[in-house]
Parts: structure tokens; sequence; C-alpha cells
């Protein structure tokens, strides 16, 4: 999983915080101190490796976004999206620049399957390109920053996205909205999230589950798993819960997140905590999300799952490697985790490989240029 540095947070906090209430946590706990490690090889089933071809290096991914038809790979340059049809590169986006259809940096992106359209986020604008040809089409102006966002028609988007509602700059507006893609227009305002769920959801994107987005709202005290309901824009809350207090957002985090209410880039590499919870969906009919335990700058990605009354928490690793997986996005029952790197470097005890470990290590050594390996797993029912 990639090095998180929060960038562009939009932070607001709500009263109970700045008067400095305590212990309004949820009875619900998921203690991330007892996640068990196991071996994914014998509890998950479905597992697959599919090596990446192109024919050039690629940027390292940061980002990953699933369709029906082609999958897209932002590059850690943010300089770069590639558009992937099945386990083919087919076209690449690359427009730096400050002309007509360039742009500085990716912020965000997402794509419409109707028009073949993507959409891209650079300062203020929102550029529009045909896939996958990555031809420019236009760009539109835009009042807001962007952390999420997705296609709902040919004239709709919906977006996670923060903006002043006045000349005065005291009064921010951060969550979600409909948004006109044809002229950049906020249309409606939809969900409004606190300072600390934009700290969490900057590391997701919008997670589909038929008709519904699920999203993750993450607080210091209590985090929810709301369902978006596309149809008629409701909301239901469908999960809450605390982590155990090791892992939950500590005093220091919270006097530098309150310093600043507009812009920072932020990276707590010396801190223990848990920034809520990812990719929330239903995975054989159990609600399933992950979350990333920070520990001293090491990102350790676990799968929570309810089953009923019971939560079980679990590490997935692979034996004789230092691998442990987390998913790079979910979608459809299954997981999806690229894996990247110097092919040597993923080695711990060859004397302990397992059958997995060894296939991904002769994936990668035949992969040209270190281009990632792309591993599907579905949870098992039985876990």
């Amino acid at each position: 999983m990639k090095p998180l540095i929060y960038k562009t947070m939009t932070l607001l906090f709500s009263l109970c915080i700045i008067s400095g209430c305590k212990g309004n946590y949820s009875t619900n706990v998921v203690n991330l101190d007892t996640m068990e490690i196991i071996e994914m090889d014998s509890t998950t089933s479905d597992y697959c490796l599919t090596p990446i071809k192109c024919s050039v290096p690629m940027d390292g991914i940061v980002r990953t976004i699933d369709y029906s038809d082609y999958t897209f790979y932002l590059g850690r340059s943010r300089k770069k999206i590639y558009c992937i049809e099945n386990d083919t590169v087919i076209g690449i986006l690359e427009s730096v620049g400050r002309g007509r259809g360039e742009y500085v940096r990716i912020e965000d992106y997402c794509y419409d399957e109707r028009q073949k359209l993507l959409y891209v986020v650079d300062q203020k604008r929102i550029l529009k390109y045909s896939v996958p040809s990555m031809e420019f089409i236009e760009s539109i102006d835009i009042n807001f920053t962007t952390s999420g966002m997705i296609a709902l028609d040919t004239e709709r988007l919906l977006i996670k996205c923060s903006y002043f509602t006045d000349d005065t700059y005291n009064n921010l507006y951060d969550g979600v909205c409909i948004v006109s893609s044809k002229t950049g227009e906020i249309l409606k305002q939809c969900l409004k999230f606190d300072y600390y769920s934009t700290f969490c959801f900057m590391k997701c994107d919008f997670q589909k589950d038929g008709n519904n987005v699920l999203l993750p709202m993450a607080d210091p005290y209590i985090n929810r798993i709301v369902s978006f309901d596309l149809s008629n824009y409701s909301t239901k809350e469908i999960e809450s819960f605390s982590f155990n207090p090791r892992w939950r957002l500590s005093k220091k985090m919270t006097r530098l997140l309150k310093k600043d209410h507009i812009k920072f880039e932020i990276d707590f590499d010396d801190e223990f905590y848990c920034n809520g919870c990812h990719f929330p969906s239903f995975i054989n009919s159990r609600l399933t999300y992950w979350c990333y335990a920070i520990e001293n700058g090491k990102n350790n990605g676990g799968v929570v799952i309810k089953s009923g009354d019971e939560t079980i928490c679990r590490l997935f690793n692979i034996s004789g490697t230092n691998i442990l997986v987390s998913p790079d996005y979910v979608k459809d029952n299954k997981c999806y985790s690229l894996i990247e790197g110097e092919t040597e470097s993923i080695i711990e005890d060859w004397d302990e490989l397992s059958p997995l470990g060894r296939e991904i290590y002769e994936t990668m050594k035949a992969q040209p240029f270190n281009n990632p390996v792309l591993l599907s797993f579905t949870v098992d029912k039985g876990l």
C-alpha cells in the first residue's frame, strides 16, 4: 500500500471537538491490536495473478479505479493516467503543461462509461478527454476542490468537494454534491462531512453497491459507513464503530489538524493511528471494509468483516515474503491489489516461501521494466 501524504485537507471541527468533550465513543469497538495475521493461501479463494502489459516503464501507481470496460491507474507523479483493457495498457494520458488541454497535476479523476469520457481535475478546472485515444475535448472552470468523484449520467457528476460559500472565507462547505458536467455548477448539496471524514476520504473513492454508494464518515470518536441512494439522494447509516484507544486520533494530531482550517500538507510518520475505514462493500453478503493502521510510517491494511454480531479482523500475509495483502480497489465481491517494486525485495525467507509467494516472485521477475502485477482474490465465506 502506498505511503499516505495528506494534501489539501479541508478541516472543520464540530462544537463537541472544539469544546474538548471526551468519551463519546461507539460501544462497537474494532480492536486492531487483536488483528490476527493469517496465511493468504489458505484463507482466500479464486486468487489470480495478472501481469500488466505495457511497452514502457510505468510510473508506479497511487490510485486505481475500475469500470466495466476499462481500468485506470494514476501514476505516482500524478502526471499520467494509464488506460487498461483486460491486462494491457492501451492508452496513456500524459498532457503536462499549461496550454490548451494540458494540466499541471492530476488532482482527481473519474470516467463516464456512457460517453467514454475521462474527467480530470487540475487547478480549479475539469478537463475532458476521449477514451482510449486521450484526445482533449474541452475544459470547464470550477470553484471547488475535489477528493473523489463519479459520473451519475451524461450531465451530472457526484463529487466530494470543498468550497467557501461566501466571500468571507469563513463559511466552508465540505461534502458530497451533484455537479453539472457541462458547466461545473453545483446543482445540489447532498451530504456534509466534518473535518476528519475528509482526512479519511482522501484515500478512497466512492464505492458503488448497486444503486447506492457506500461512503466512509470518519471521526475521532465514531466512524460511520453511510449508504447514499443514487435514485433519491437519501442517506442511511449502515455501520458505526470506534477503534480501541491505541489507534484513535491523538491529541497531538488533533492540535495539528486544528491549526489550519483551509489547506496544508501533513505527514504523521511517527504516530500510531488509524484513519477510518476504506473500500466498504458487501462481499459474500457480509459488510466488509479495510482499516490501515499507521505505525511509525508503516501502513498495515487489514480486513474487518461483520458477520452477524461478530466482528472479524484479519491481516493477510504471504509466507516467505514481506507482502501484507490489502486492496487498491474492490469490485463485485473481488479485491484487487497491485504488487510493484524490485523482485528480490519481496523475499524474506526462501525456505518459508508459499506456492503463492513463489508464483508472485516468478511473475514479477518476468515483467519488463518492473511493471506491476495485479493480484485479485475473494475473501472466503468461511473466514
